[in-house]
């Protein structure tokens, strides 16, 4: 994609990119108090059960911002997680290994798609920051016995406020983390996949921006 701005040629030379204060803190606010009732950890498929979060996230603005810097691509699917409410701790709260967005997708429909996190709340280190290996999304999509050793190359820690929203592609290799304590790490998250390929996927959300 020629003529990107930065923030696009970060994103496709380093397979992630992280925007600083892009929710305003009203609307965080907000999203915590529509999410405050959820008591568990993981929650799939947010917007269907909460359709206050479309309005509230896929706002002109967002649409504007993502237009301009994806083209042709949709919203297929949503999810929202806050690892503080784990109930097995041991489970979240310790670190991964390196790891795929999902191993379990098609790696063509992979490499055509986009992962969006909004941070709802600081994510420091002590909070499961991700660790992403850079520029690995450029190696394609890898078995997970390709995962059993440690990978070398640059690696860089996304530690994240309030606001900040990290987009990655599902290529790229990263891993949480630990978290030590209880404070909350709520984050929802966007799967984006362009239009051509988004048609064919088993979907039962499906966003169409405009």
């Amino acid at each position: 994609m020629a003529n990107k701005p930065r923030f696009g040629d970060v994103l496709n030379e380093y397979g992630f990119a992280q925007l600083r204060s892009f929710m305003a803190a009203e609307t965080v606010e907000t999203l915590k108090a529509v999410l405050k009732p959820i008591i568990y950890e993981e929650l799939e498929a947010p917007f269907a059960e909460y359709a206050v979060l479309k309005e509230l996230i896929l706002t002109p603005k967002f649409n504007d911002f993502i237009s301009r810097h994806f083209d042709d691509f949709e919203v297929v699917r949503t999810a929202y997680s806050n690892h503080a409410f784990a109930q097995e701790a041991s489970k979240f709260n310790q670190q991964t290994n390196w790891q795929l967005a999902n191993q379990n997708l098609n790696a063509e429909w992979l490499n055509h798609s986009l992962v969006m996190q909004l941070h709802l709340d600081d994510v420091m280190i002590g909070n499961g920051p991700f660790k992403m290996l850079n520029k690995s999304h450029k190696a394609g999509f890898l078995p997970l016995s390709n995962f059993d050793i440690e990978p070398s190359g640059t690696e860089t820690i996304c530690q994240m406020k309030s606001g900040d929203v990290l987009v990655y592609h599902p290529l790229v290799l990263k891993k949480k983390l630990a978290i030590n304590g209880q404070n909350d790490r709520r984050i929802i998250e966007l799967w984006f996949c362009q239009n051509s390929y988004a048609k064919n996927l088993n979907s039962a959300e499906h966003y169409q921006l405009s």
